[in-house]
Protein backbone atom coordinates (compact mmCIF):
# COMPACT_ATOMS: atom_id res chain seq x y z
CA UNK A 1 0.00 0.00 0.00
CA UNK A 2 1.09 3.89 -0.76
CA UNK A 3 2.50 4.87 2.58
CA UNK A 4 -0.07 6.71 4.29
CA UNK A 5 2.52 8.62 6.79
CA UNK A 6 5.43 10.89 6.00
CA UNK A 7 8.83 11.05 7.61
CA UNK A 8 7.83 14.66 8.60
CA UNK A 9 5.20 17.05 8.59
CA UNK A 10 6.33 20.60 8.09
CA UNK A 11 4.83 23.20 8.54
CA UNK A 12 1.61 21.92 10.84
CA UNK A 13 4.66 20.36 13.50
CA UNK A 14 6.17 23.91 13.53
CA UNK A 15 3.81 24.89 17.04
CA UNK A 16 1.18 23.52 18.55
CA UNK A 17 -1.41 26.33 17.62
CA UNK A 18 -0.72 25.43 13.86
CA UNK A 19 -2.22 21.85 14.66
CA UNK A 20 -5.02 23.37 16.69
CA UNK A 21 -5.75 26.01 14.17
CA UNK A 22 -5.47 22.66 11.35
CA UNK A 23 -8.02 20.81 13.11
CA UNK A 24 -10.24 23.52 13.46
CA UNK A 25 -9.78 24.23 9.91
CA UNK A 26 -10.60 20.75 9.10
CA UNK A 27 -13.93 21.05 11.48
CA UNK A 28 -15.28 23.89 9.62
CA UNK A 29 -14.78 22.53 6.19
CA UNK A 30 -16.45 19.19 6.79
CA UNK A 31 -17.77 18.51 10.14
CA UNK A 32 -17.70 15.00 9.72
CA UNK A 33 -14.32 14.98 8.83
CA UNK A 34 -14.11 13.65 5.32
CA UNK A 35 -11.53 11.86 3.11
CA UNK A 36 -11.34 14.78 1.52
CA UNK A 37 -10.43 18.74 1.48
CA UNK A 38 -12.02 20.91 -0.87
CA UNK A 39 -9.36 22.83 -3.22
CA UNK A 40 -10.81 26.55 -1.47
CA UNK A 41 -9.53 25.73 2.43
CA UNK A 42 -6.12 26.82 0.28
CA UNK A 43 -7.02 29.88 0.22
CA UNK A 44 -8.36 29.97 3.50
CA UNK A 45 -4.97 29.00 5.44
CA UNK A 46 -3.44 32.70 5.77
CA UNK A 47 -6.50 33.73 7.68
CA UNK A 48 -5.50 30.83 10.02
CA UNK A 49 -1.37 32.42 10.16
CA UNK A 50 -0.75 29.12 8.03
CA UNK A 51 1.14 29.86 5.01
CA UNK A 52 -1.06 28.01 1.54
CA UNK A 53 2.11 25.51 1.49
CA UNK A 54 0.49 23.67 4.64
CA UNK A 55 -1.83 22.70 1.61
CA UNK A 56 0.78 19.75 1.43
CA UNK A 57 0.45 18.90 5.16
CA UNK A 58 -3.85 19.19 4.92
CA UNK A 59 -3.82 16.50 2.69
CA UNK A 60 -1.69 14.10 4.46
CA UNK A 61 -3.92 14.39 7.70
CA UNK A 62 -6.86 14.01 5.15
CA UNK A 63 -5.06 10.96 3.93
CA UNK A 64 -4.86 9.60 7.37
CA UNK A 65 -8.51 10.29 8.50
CA UNK A 66 -9.55 8.38 5.48
CA UNK A 67 -7.57 5.40 5.90
CA UNK A 68 -9.19 5.59 9.87
CA UNK A 69 -5.70 5.75 11.60
CA UNK A 70 -5.90 8.19 14.79
CA UNK A 71 -4.19 10.74 14.30
CA UNK A 72 -1.98 10.15 17.61
CA UNK A 73 -1.72 6.86 16.25
CA UNK A 74 -0.47 8.28 12.69
CA UNK A 75 2.30 10.43 14.52
CA UNK A 76 3.63 7.43 16.82
CA UNK A 77 3.93 5.45 13.01
CA UNK A 78 5.52 8.85 11.81
CA UNK A 79 7.98 8.73 14.86
CA UNK A 80 9.21 4.99 14.45
CA UNK A 81 9.84 5.85 10.67
CA UNK A 82 11.71 8.94 11.81
CA UNK A 83 13.84 7.08 13.96
CA UNK A 84 14.72 4.09 11.75
CA UNK A 85 18.95 4.34 11.19
CA UNK A 86 20.22 3.84 7.48
CA UNK A 87 21.25 0.51 8.43
CA UNK A 88 17.65 -0.55 8.81
CA UNK A 89 18.05 -0.74 13.20
CA UNK A 90 15.97 0.62 15.82
CA UNK A 91 18.43 2.24 18.55
CA UNK A 92 17.41 2.39 22.48
CA UNK A 93 19.96 4.49 24.25
CA UNK A 94 21.80 4.98 21.58
CA UNK A 95 22.60 1.17 20.47
CA UNK A 96 20.33 -1.05 18.54
CA UNK A 97 17.80 -3.03 19.87
CA UNK A 98 16.07 -6.13 18.96
CA UNK A 99 13.10 -5.52 20.77
CA UNK A 100 12.68 -1.85 19.36
CA UNK A 101 13.06 -3.52 15.59
CA UNK A 102 10.93 -6.39 15.85
CA UNK A 103 8.26 -3.93 17.85
CA UNK A 104 8.64 -1.20 15.09
CA UNK A 105 8.05 -4.02 12.22
CA UNK A 106 4.82 -4.70 13.90
CA UNK A 107 3.10 -1.88 14.20
CA UNK A 108 4.23 -1.00 10.59
CA UNK A 109 2.45 -4.47 10.25
CA UNK A 110 -0.58 -3.69 12.11
CA UNK A 111 -0.87 -0.83 9.47
CA UNK A 112 -0.70 -2.36 6.57
CA UNK A 113 2.74 -1.92 5.50
CA UNK A 114 4.59 -5.01 3.53
CA UNK A 115 8.00 -5.56 2.75
CA UNK A 116 7.64 -3.56 -0.99
CA UNK A 117 8.23 -0.08 1.53
CA UNK A 118 11.66 0.63 1.93
CA UNK A 119 11.51 0.97 6.21
CA UNK A 120 9.90 -2.72 6.47
CA UNK A 121 12.61 -4.29 3.77
CA UNK A 122 15.91 -2.78 5.35
CA UNK A 123 14.19 -3.75 8.78
CA UNK A 124 13.59 -7.14 7.99
CA UNK A 125 17.28 -7.36 5.92
CA UNK A 126 18.58 -5.74 8.74
CA UNK A 127 17.38 -8.58 11.77
CA UNK A 128 17.77 -11.37 9.29
CA UNK A 129 21.25 -10.69 8.39
CA UNK A 130 22.36 -11.05 12.32
CA UNK A 131 20.31 -14.67 12.87
CA UNK A 132 22.23 -16.78 14.39
CA UNK A 133 22.04 -20.51 13.14
CA UNK A 134 18.15 -19.43 13.06
CA UNK A 135 17.88 -17.23 16.69
CA UNK A 136 18.06 -13.79 17.66
CA UNK A 137 20.32 -12.28 20.28
CA UNK A 138 19.04 -10.11 22.79
CA UNK A 139 19.10 -7.42 24.09
CA UNK A 140 21.17 -6.33 20.70
CA UNK A 141 21.38 -8.34 17.74
CA UNK A 142 24.86 -8.20 18.02
CA UNK A 143 27.32 -11.12 17.84
CA UNK A 144 28.73 -12.58 21.38
CA UNK A 145 24.64 -11.17 23.04
CA UNK A 146 23.54 -14.28 24.17
CA UNK A 147 20.50 -15.81 21.44
CA UNK A 148 16.96 -15.77 23.08
CA UNK A 149 13.38 -17.85 22.45
CA UNK A 150 11.60 -15.42 23.43
CA UNK A 151 12.95 -12.56 20.68
CA UNK A 152 12.89 -15.00 18.29
CA UNK A 153 9.72 -16.09 18.18
CA UNK A 154 8.64 -12.58 18.31
CA UNK A 155 10.62 -12.17 15.18
CA UNK A 156 9.61 -15.16 13.66
CA UNK A 157 5.53 -13.75 14.67
CA UNK A 158 5.72 -11.15 13.02
CA UNK A 159 7.49 -11.71 10.08
CA UNK A 160 5.36 -14.41 9.23
CA UNK A 161 2.60 -11.64 9.57
CA UNK A 162 4.04 -9.17 6.72
CA UNK A 163 3.29 -9.47 2.73
CA UNK A 164 5.43 -9.62 -0.13
CA UNK A 165 8.63 -11.23 2.25
CA UNK A 166 12.45 -10.93 0.18
CA UNK A 167 13.33 -14.71 -0.70
CA UNK A 168 16.26 -14.31 2.21
CA UNK A 169 13.12 -13.77 4.37
CA UNK A 170 11.31 -16.67 3.79
CA UNK A 171 13.96 -19.06 4.34
CA UNK A 172 14.72 -17.29 7.64
CA UNK A 173 11.04 -18.14 8.67
CA UNK A 174 12.06 -22.25 8.15
CA UNK A 175 15.45 -21.72 9.86
CA UNK A 176 13.86 -19.83 13.05
CA UNK A 177 11.15 -22.72 13.25
CA UNK A 178 13.72 -25.49 13.37
CA UNK A 179 15.76 -23.09 15.97
CA UNK A 180 13.02 -23.10 18.33
CA UNK A 181 11.87 -26.84 17.67
CA UNK A 182 15.09 -27.83 18.67
CA UNK A 183 14.97 -25.23 21.77
CA UNK A 184 11.82 -27.06 23.17
CA UNK A 185 11.87 -29.62 26.10
CA UNK A 186 9.41 -32.38 26.72
CA UNK A 187 8.82 -33.71 29.95
CA UNK A 188 6.54 -36.41 31.02
CA UNK A 189 5.74 -40.06 28.55
CA UNK A 190 1.82 -40.19 28.62
CA UNK A 191 0.95 -36.24 28.28
CA UNK A 192 3.90 -35.11 27.77
CA UNK A 193 4.38 -31.16 28.84
CA UNK A 194 6.66 -29.28 26.68
CA UNK A 195 8.47 -25.68 27.76
CA UNK A 196 11.30 -23.40 26.75
CA UNK A 197 13.56 -21.30 29.05
CA UNK A 198 14.50 -18.20 27.96
CA UNK A 199 18.38 -18.84 27.03
CA UNK A 200 19.33 -22.28 28.69
CA UNK A 201 17.65 -25.89 29.04
CA UNK A 202 14.97 -26.07 31.49
CA UNK A 203 15.80 -29.10 33.83
CA UNK A 204 12.19 -29.71 34.52
CA UNK A 205 8.68 -28.46 33.67
CA UNK A 206 8.75 -26.57 37.05
CA UNK A 207 11.84 -24.82 35.26
CA UNK A 208 10.25 -23.10 31.99
CA UNK A 209 9.90 -19.78 31.47
CA UNK A 210 6.07 -18.47 30.89
CA UNK A 211 7.37 -15.90 28.18
CA UNK A 212 9.58 -17.94 26.44
CA UNK A 213 6.95 -20.76 26.21
CA UNK A 214 4.09 -18.79 25.45
CA UNK A 215 5.60 -16.87 22.87
CA UNK A 216 7.47 -19.96 20.87
CA UNK A 217 4.44 -21.61 20.84
CA UNK A 218 2.38 -18.79 19.58
CA UNK A 219 5.03 -18.11 16.57
CA UNK A 220 4.95 -22.16 15.59
CA UNK A 221 0.86 -21.60 15.46
CA UNK A 222 1.00 -18.88 13.85
CA UNK A 223 3.73 -20.78 10.86
CA UNK A 224 2.15 -24.00 11.14
CA UNK A 225 1.40 -23.67 7.68
CA UNK A 226 5.15 -23.61 6.75
CA UNK A 227 5.32 -27.16 5.83
CA UNK A 228 5.39 -30.58 7.85
CA UNK A 229 7.65 -31.32 10.72
CA UNK A 230 6.98 -34.45 12.68
CA UNK A 231 7.84 -32.55 15.73
CA UNK A 232 5.05 -30.34 15.73
CA UNK A 233 2.06 -31.78 17.25
CA UNK A 234 3.71 -33.03 20.48
CA UNK A 235 5.57 -30.05 21.06
CA UNK A 236 2.33 -27.96 20.58
CA UNK A 237 0.00 -30.21 22.71
CA UNK A 238 2.97 -30.63 25.19
CA UNK A 239 3.37 -26.94 25.41
CA UNK A 240 -0.58 -25.72 25.53
CA UNK A 241 -0.78 -28.43 28.43
CA UNK A 242 2.09 -26.82 30.69
CA UNK A 243 0.56 -23.23 29.84
CA UNK A 244 -2.61 -24.12 31.49
CA UNK A 245 -0.66 -26.47 34.54
CA UNK A 246 1.15 -23.26 34.80
CA UNK A 247 -1.37 -20.87 35.31
CA UNK A 248 -1.86 -18.88 38.68
CA UNK A 249 -5.20 -19.79 41.26
CA UNK A 250 -5.87 -16.11 40.39
CA UNK A 251 -6.66 -16.76 36.69
CA UNK A 252 -3.19 -15.05 35.00
CA UNK A 253 0.36 -16.13 35.01
CA UNK A 254 3.86 -14.94 35.94
CA UNK A 255 7.18 -15.12 35.21
CA UNK A 256 7.39 -18.63 36.25
CA UNK A 257 5.50 -22.13 37.07
CA UNK A 258 1.91 -20.77 38.87
CA UNK A 259 4.45 -17.65 40.51
CA UNK A 260 2.79 -14.02 41.21
CA UNK A 261 0.50 -13.09 37.84
CA UNK A 262 1.23 -10.45 35.45
CA UNK A 263 -0.80 -8.61 32.74
CA UNK A 264 2.48 -9.22 30.03
CA UNK A 265 2.75 -12.72 30.95
CA UNK A 266 -0.98 -13.41 30.89
CA UNK A 267 -1.25 -11.23 27.29
CA UNK A 268 0.97 -14.22 25.81
CA UNK A 269 -0.48 -16.76 27.02
CA UNK A 270 -4.05 -15.98 26.25
CA UNK A 271 -3.21 -15.34 23.21
CA UNK A 272 -1.31 -18.47 22.45
CA UNK A 273 -3.83 -20.45 23.74
CA UNK A 274 -6.50 -18.48 21.52
CA UNK A 275 -4.37 -19.42 18.35
CA UNK A 276 -4.50 -23.48 19.57
CA UNK A 277 -8.21 -23.27 19.94
CA UNK A 278 -8.73 -21.33 16.30
CA UNK A 279 -6.34 -23.43 15.00
CA UNK A 280 -8.98 -26.40 15.41
CA UNK A 281 -7.09 -28.97 17.15
CA UNK A 282 -8.73 -32.50 17.56
CA UNK A 283 -7.80 -33.20 21.01
CA UNK A 284 -11.59 -32.40 22.98
CA UNK A 285 -10.65 -32.70 26.29
CA UNK A 286 -7.76 -30.72 25.96
CA UNK A 287 -9.68 -27.66 24.37
CA UNK A 288 -12.10 -28.08 27.12
CA UNK A 289 -9.33 -27.63 29.59
CA UNK A 290 -8.00 -24.29 27.74
CA UNK A 291 -11.26 -23.47 27.35
CA UNK A 292 -11.59 -23.33 31.32
CA UNK A 293 -8.08 -21.73 32.03
CA UNK A 294 -9.45 -18.63 29.66
CA UNK A 295 -12.38 -18.04 31.32
CA UNK A 296 -10.43 -17.88 34.25
CA UNK A 297 -7.92 -15.78 32.52
CA UNK A 298 -11.07 -13.41 31.71
CA UNK A 299 -11.49 -12.50 35.05
CA UNK A 300 -8.21 -11.56 36.17
CA UNK A 301 -7.56 -9.46 33.20
CA UNK A 302 -10.76 -7.60 33.49
CA UNK A 303 -9.93 -6.63 36.95
CA UNK A 304 -9.66 -3.37 37.58
CA UNK A 305 -6.81 -2.90 40.05
CA UNK A 306 -4.21 -3.62 37.11
CA UNK A 307 -5.38 -0.36 35.39
CA UNK A 308 -4.88 1.46 38.86
CA UNK A 309 -2.05 -0.45 39.84
CA UNK A 310 -0.10 0.89 36.30
CA UNK A 311 -1.11 4.32 36.68
CA UNK A 312 -0.28 5.20 40.34
CA UNK A 313 3.21 3.49 38.79
CA UNK A 314 2.82 5.90 35.67
CA UNK A 315 3.73 2.97 33.43
CA UNK A 316 1.99 3.45 29.98
CA UNK A 317 3.42 0.49 28.88
CA UNK A 318 1.71 -1.27 31.43
CA UNK A 319 -1.57 0.42 30.09
CA UNK A 320 -1.14 -0.83 27.02
CA UNK A 321 -0.95 -4.34 27.84
CA UNK A 322 -3.63 -4.63 30.01
CA UNK A 323 -5.68 -2.98 26.63
CA UNK A 324 -4.09 -5.55 24.67
CA UNK A 325 -5.25 -8.25 26.80
CA UNK A 326 -8.54 -7.16 26.74
CA UNK A 327 -8.90 -6.44 23.47
CA UNK A 328 -8.29 -10.76 22.80
CA UNK A 329 -11.63 -11.09 24.47
CA UNK A 330 -13.27 -9.06 21.43
CA UNK A 331 -14.78 -11.14 19.11
CA UNK A 332 -18.25 -10.69 17.01
CA UNK A 333 -20.37 -13.20 19.22
CA UNK A 334 -18.45 -16.33 18.28
CA UNK A 335 -18.13 -17.58 22.03
CA UNK A 336 -18.46 -16.59 25.27
CA UNK A 337 -14.87 -16.11 25.88
CA UNK A 338 -15.00 -13.06 22.89
CA UNK A 339 -18.01 -11.24 24.14
CA UNK A 340 -16.80 -8.03 23.99
CA UNK A 341 -16.37 -5.34 21.30
CA UNK A 342 -13.83 -2.37 21.41
CA UNK A 343 -16.25 -0.18 22.68
CA UNK A 344 -16.98 -2.34 25.52
CA UNK A 345 -16.89 -0.30 29.24
CA UNK A 346 -13.64 -2.48 29.95
CA UNK A 347 -11.48 -1.89 26.96
CA UNK A 348 -12.67 2.05 26.84
CA UNK A 349 -11.19 2.09 30.46
CA UNK A 350 -8.02 0.71 29.27
CA UNK A 351 -8.43 3.51 26.52
CA UNK A 352 -9.02 6.06 29.14
CA UNK A 353 -6.34 5.38 31.21
CA UNK A 354 -3.80 4.94 28.36
CA UNK A 355 -4.85 8.85 27.02
CA UNK A 356 -4.45 10.17 30.38
CA UNK A 357 -1.09 9.12 30.60
CA UNK A 358 -0.53 11.26 27.32
CA UNK A 359 2.40 13.19 28.84
CA UNK A 360 4.48 10.34 29.94
CA UNK A 361 4.05 8.62 26.48
CA UNK A 362 3.40 11.05 23.80
CA UNK A 363 6.80 12.86 24.21
CA UNK A 364 10.29 12.90 22.59
CA UNK A 365 11.69 11.94 25.33
CA UNK A 366 9.76 8.87 26.19
CA UNK A 367 11.63 6.05 26.63
CA UNK A 368 10.72 4.44 22.75
CA UNK A 369 10.98 0.52 23.65
CA UNK A 370 7.91 1.22 26.37
CA UNK A 371 6.35 3.88 26.25
CA UNK A 372 5.96 4.66 22.58
CA UNK A 373 6.06 1.76 20.61
CA UNK A 374 3.89 -0.51 23.09
CA UNK A 375 1.32 1.80 23.21
CA UNK A 376 1.05 2.31 19.69
CA UNK A 377 0.51 -1.46 19.32
CA UNK A 378 -2.06 -1.09 21.82
CA UNK A 379 -3.93 1.43 19.71
CA UNK A 380 -2.80 0.08 16.58
CA UNK A 381 -4.72 -3.46 17.63
CA UNK A 382 -7.56 -1.77 19.11
CA UNK A 383 -8.12 0.11 15.79
CA UNK A 384 -7.36 -3.47 13.96
CA UNK A 385 -10.76 -4.85 16.15
CA UNK A 386 -12.79 -1.73 14.98
CA UNK A 387 -12.35 -2.75 11.58
CA UNK A 388 -13.07 -6.28 12.31
CA UNK A 389 -16.47 -5.20 13.63
CA UNK A 390 -17.21 -3.62 10.50
CA UNK A 391 -17.48 -0.03 12.01
CA UNK A 392 -15.16 3.12 10.84
CA UNK A 393 -13.00 4.77 13.64
CA UNK A 394 -14.04 8.51 12.80
CA UNK A 395 -17.73 7.15 12.99
CA UNK A 396 -17.68 6.06 17.29
CA UNK A 397 -19.64 7.66 19.26
CA UNK A 398 -16.50 9.92 21.78
CA UNK A 399 -18.21 8.41 24.62
CA UNK A 400 -15.13 8.34 26.44
CA UNK A 401 -11.85 10.85 27.28
CA UNK A 402 -10.01 7.81 25.33
CA UNK A 403 -11.73 8.27 22.52
CA UNK A 404 -12.12 12.17 22.41
CA UNK A 405 -8.00 11.79 22.76
CA UNK A 406 -8.15 9.70 19.73
CA UNK A 407 -10.56 11.05 17.23
CA UNK A 408 -11.55 14.24 17.68
CA UNK A 409 -8.33 16.03 17.09
CA UNK A 410 -4.66 16.20 17.16
CA UNK A 411 -4.41 18.42 21.00
CA UNK A 412 -1.57 16.59 22.01
CA UNK A 413 0.38 15.79 18.88
CA UNK A 414 3.30 18.64 18.87
CA UNK A 415 4.98 17.00 21.92
CA UNK A 416 6.29 14.51 19.54
CA UNK A 417 7.89 17.08 17.25
CA UNK A 418 11.08 18.84 18.13
CA UNK A 419 10.90 22.55 19.23
CA UNK A 420 6.84 22.78 19.97
CA UNK A 421 5.83 24.77 22.47
CA UNK A 422 2.56 25.69 24.66
CA UNK A 423 1.49 28.24 25.96
CA UNK A 424 -1.35 29.06 28.23
CA UNK A 425 -3.31 30.54 25.80
CA UNK A 426 -2.84 27.32 23.53
CA UNK A 427 -4.03 24.98 26.92
CA UNK A 428 -7.17 27.21 26.96
CA UNK A 429 -8.19 26.50 22.92
CA UNK A 430 -7.58 23.04 23.45
CA UNK A 431 -9.77 22.57 26.05
CA UNK A 432 -12.55 24.19 24.74
CA UNK A 433 -11.97 22.12 21.25
CA UNK A 434 -11.73 19.18 24.07
CA UNK A 435 -14.97 20.16 25.31
CA UNK A 436 -16.39 20.03 21.78
CA UNK A 437 -16.93 23.57 22.28
CA UNK A 438 -15.70 23.86 18.30
CA UNK A 439 -17.71 27.51 17.89
CA UNK A 440 -16.06 29.42 20.90
CA UNK A 441 -12.24 28.17 20.32
CA UNK A 442 -12.92 29.01 16.64
CA UNK A 443 -14.16 32.46 17.53
CA UNK A 444 -11.03 33.31 19.42
CA UNK A 445 -8.58 31.91 16.76
CA UNK A 446 -10.13 34.43 14.64
CA UNK A 447 -10.94 37.47 16.41
CA UNK A 448 -8.64 37.80 19.20
CA UNK A 449 -4.98 36.84 19.89
CA UNK A 450 -2.67 37.31 22.97
CA UNK A 451 -0.12 38.82 20.64
CA UNK A 452 -3.14 41.73 19.70
CA UNK A 453 -4.26 42.59 23.09
CA UNK A 454 -0.26 42.73 24.06
CA UNK A 455 0.50 45.29 21.45
CA UNK A 456 -2.66 47.55 22.05
CA UNK A 457 -2.02 46.99 25.80
CA UNK A 458 1.38 48.60 25.34
CA UNK A 459 0.21 51.72 22.96
CA UNK A 460 -2.65 52.35 25.61
CA UNK A 461 -0.33 51.97 28.97
CA UNK A 462 1.26 54.90 27.12
CA UNK A 463 -1.61 56.52 26.37
CA UNK A 464 -2.77 56.15 29.98
CA UNK A 465 0.62 57.97 31.53
CA UNK A 466 -1.51 60.70 31.93
CA UNK A 467 -2.66 59.37 34.93
CA UNK A 468 1.06 58.27 36.01
CA UNK A 469 1.64 62.06 36.21
CA UNK A 470 3.18 62.42 32.71
CA UNK A 471 6.48 60.75 34.06
CA UNK A 472 6.60 58.91 30.76
CA UNK A 473 6.15 61.65 28.15
CA UNK A 474 8.22 64.33 29.74
CA UNK A 475 10.75 63.52 26.94
CA UNK A 476 8.07 64.23 23.96
CA UNK A 477 5.93 66.62 25.88
CA UNK A 478 4.82 69.17 23.36
CA UNK A 479 6.26 72.85 25.10
CA UNK A 480 3.37 75.14 26.63
CA UNK A 481 1.83 73.09 29.27
CA UNK A 482 -1.72 71.88 29.12
CA UNK A 483 -3.03 69.11 27.16
CA UNK A 484 -0.44 69.39 24.62
CA UNK A 485 1.90 66.67 25.81
CA UNK A 486 -0.62 64.14 24.94
CA UNK A 487 -0.57 65.32 21.04
CA UNK A 488 2.53 63.22 20.23
CA UNK A 489 1.23 59.79 21.62
CA UNK A 490 -2.36 60.32 20.39
CA UNK A 491 -0.81 60.90 16.84
CA UNK A 492 1.17 57.63 17.33
CA UNK A 493 -1.22 55.78 18.66
CA UNK A 494 -4.05 56.71 15.89
CA UNK A 495 -1.18 55.65 13.48
CA UNK A 496 -1.44 52.37 14.82
CA UNK A 497 -5.05 51.70 14.95
CA UNK A 498 -5.02 52.32 11.36
CA UNK A 499 -2.18 50.18 10.45
CA UNK A 500 -4.03 47.47 13.03
CA UNK A 501 -7.07 48.23 10.74
CA UNK A 502 -5.58 48.06 7.43
CA UNK A 503 -3.78 44.85 8.36
CA UNK A 504 -7.23 43.00 10.66
CA UNK A 505 -8.07 39.90 10.19
CA UNK A 506 -11.73 40.92 9.77
CA UNK A 507 -14.10 43.60 11.19
CA UNK A 508 -15.16 41.65 14.43
CA UNK A 509 -11.67 40.39 14.82
CA UNK A 510 -10.44 44.38 15.09
CA UNK A 511 -13.17 45.57 17.30
CA UNK A 512 -13.20 42.70 19.99
CA UNK A 513 -9.44 42.75 19.99
CA UNK A 514 -9.18 46.34 20.74
CA UNK A 515 -12.36 46.37 23.44
CA UNK A 516 -10.32 43.67 25.34
CA UNK A 517 -7.34 45.77 25.13
CA UNK A 518 -9.41 48.93 26.38
CA UNK A 519 -10.80 46.99 28.99
CA UNK A 520 -7.53 45.16 30.03
CA UNK A 521 -5.70 48.58 29.98
CA UNK A 522 -8.71 50.04 32.42
CA UNK A 523 -8.13 46.66 34.87
CA UNK A 524 -4.25 47.59 34.96
CA UNK A 525 -4.51 51.14 36.05
CA UNK A 526 -7.27 50.46 37.85
CA UNK A 527 -4.87 48.07 39.98
CA UNK A 528 -2.05 50.85 39.97
CA UNK A 529 -4.50 53.61 41.62
CA UNK A 530 -5.33 50.87 44.12
CA UNK A 531 -1.50 49.91 44.67
CA UNK A 532 -0.69 53.33 45.52
CA UNK A 533 -3.49 53.73 48.04
CA UNK A 534 -1.92 50.68 49.54
CA UNK A 535 0.48 51.22 52.90
CA UNK A 536 2.73 48.24 51.53
CA UNK A 537 4.06 50.97 48.44
CA UNK A 538 4.61 53.65 50.75
CA UNK A 539 8.06 51.74 52.01
CA UNK A 540 8.87 50.41 48.33
CA UNK A 541 10.46 52.68 45.63
CA UNK A 542 9.00 55.90 43.95
CA UNK A 543 6.43 54.46 41.73
CA UNK A 544 7.53 56.08 39.16
CA UNK A 545 9.87 53.16 39.19
CA UNK A 546 7.67 50.63 38.95
CA UNK A 547 5.89 52.55 36.13
CA UNK A 548 9.00 52.51 34.31
CA UNK A 549 9.58 48.57 35.26
CA UNK A 550 5.95 47.79 33.49
CA UNK A 551 6.80 50.08 30.41
CA UNK A 552 10.33 48.51 29.46
CA UNK A 553 8.67 44.96 30.44
CA UNK A 554 5.89 45.99 28.07
CA UNK A 555 7.97 46.88 25.09
CA UNK A 556 10.90 43.87 25.85
CA UNK A 557 7.62 41.22 25.47
CA UNK A 558 6.29 43.10 22.20
CA UNK A 559 10.14 42.66 20.88
CA UNK A 560 10.35 39.01 22.07
CA UNK A 561 7.46 38.39 20.16
CA UNK A 562 8.29 39.77 17.09
CA UNK A 563 12.18 37.60 17.22
CA UNK A 564 10.22 34.57 17.70
CA UNK A 565 8.30 35.70 14.68
CA UNK A 566 10.93 36.51 12.65
CA UNK A 567 12.13 33.06 13.46
CA UNK A 568 9.40 31.06 13.06
CA UNK A 569 8.92 33.00 9.58
CA UNK A 570 12.70 31.92 8.66
CA UNK A 571 11.84 28.38 9.75
CA UNK A 572 8.94 28.17 7.22
CA UNK A 573 11.00 29.35 4.75
CA UNK A 574 13.99 26.68 4.97
CA UNK A 575 11.46 24.01 5.08
CA UNK A 576 10.14 25.40 1.74
CA UNK A 577 13.22 25.04 0.42
CA UNK A 578 13.90 21.19 1.27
Amino acid sequence: MTRPVPARLFYLSASPSRWRKAALLLHKTNARLAPDIRLEVRDHLPAFGLPREAWIDFRILADWIRRDVPLPLAAILGFAVRNQTPEGAWLVDGAPNSGACYRSLELLAHLGWDAREDTVRRGIHYLVERLQQGGLASPAPLAGMPLEVGTTARFLHVLHGIAHLPEEARKAKHEMRAWLLARAHTFGETEPLCCWHTDEAPTCAEAGIVGATSLALYALLRTWDLGPDPRMPTVIAGAVRWLVAAQNAEGGWGDRWRANPNIDNTFNAVRALMAFLDRGAEDEALRADVHKALAKAKTYVLQDTHLAGAAERENPSGLAMCLRARLLFCGQGRDALRDLNPWHKAVLDALDAIADTHEAWFHPQAHYYNAILIVGLALAEWRHKVVEHGKRVYALARNSRGLRFLLDFPIRLPPLFPGARESLYDRLLDALVAARLHPVAFWLERAITFREIGSMLASIVLLASVYANQDLVQAVAVPGGGWGFLIPIAALYALWLIWKWRHRRSTPAFFSTLVMAWLAAWGLITWLGAAWQAAFLHAAPAPEFWRVLLFFALLADAGSRMVREFRLERFLAREQDE
